[in-house]
């Protein structure tokens, strides 16, 4: 894969776990209103428990399971989590009994967790490891693509729920999502190894390396978010 294209996709992605990720909280006033489940503060703070721990055990098992199946596998393992996580939202836009909206909530913040969890974890990796002469912009626009999308995402919510119904950003995600995912089976992801049946090289001064010291950094990231 070329490399700005494979620089390309990976903002992409960013971008869409970002706009992903505030998408529940940017519909919590709908949430809690009569007619959608009329969550109670404690139910709503309490939802998140799933996916803080969930996303906790993926970042703390994230180097184990890189090892053992690579990025391709946990990029695609991370978009079909985000695939559950947004079909569970539409389960609870559909909603209206307050157990059923509570239950498929938590539901959907657990494949959330996982999704970001693995997501962000290789997202960091692969971008790091690119280029290790400009590492530090490329991780910066990085995290800038998953600030955007986070920062769009209560705009897209809010534009549907003005026309009466805002499970239309879900299905608007659900559009993008299915050829992120057929893209995510084509990524060719850096080899530690050098091996180019199962990827391009990695730069030389990261051949062998685990992890690279930024990357860790920012995998830590996804703890304290937790």
């Amino acid at each position: 894969m070329n490399r700005f294209f494979k620089i390309l996709h990976l903002y992409l992605n960013a971008f869409f776990l970002g706009f992903c990720l505030i998408v529940l909280p940017a519909a919590s006033f709908i949430l809690k209103s009569a007619e959608a489940g009329a969550l109670s503060d404690r139910q709503y703070g309490l939802s998140y428990l799933p996916m803080n721990v969930s996303a906790v055990v993926v970042c703390l098992l994230f180097q184990k399971a890189h090892r053992k199946w690579g990025s391709r596998t946990l990029l695609v393992a991370g978009f079909l989590a985000l695939g559950g996580y947004l079909a569970c939202l539409l389960a609870v836009g559909r909603g209206q009994v307050n157990r059923n909206v509570f239950v498929w909530i938590l539901s959907a913040n657990l494949c959330l967790g996982i999704g970001f969890g693995y997501l962000l974890s290789v997202l960091n990796y692969e971008t790091a490891v690119i280029d290790p002469v400009i590492q530090d912009s490329l991780l910066l626009g990085l995290h800038a693509s998953l600030g955007m999308g986070a920062a769009l995402s209560p705009l897209g919510v809010n534009f549907f729920y003005a026309r009466g119904d805002w499970t239309g950003t879900l299905r608007a995600l659900l559009g993008v999502w299915g050829p992120l995912l057929a893209l995510s089976f084509l990524f060719r992801p850096c080899s530690p190894g050098g091996d180019p049946r199962k990827g391009e090289r990695c730069s030389p001064e990261k051949a062998g390396e685990p992890l690279p010291a930024r990357a860790i950094f920012f995998l830590g990231t996804i703890l304290v978010y937790g």
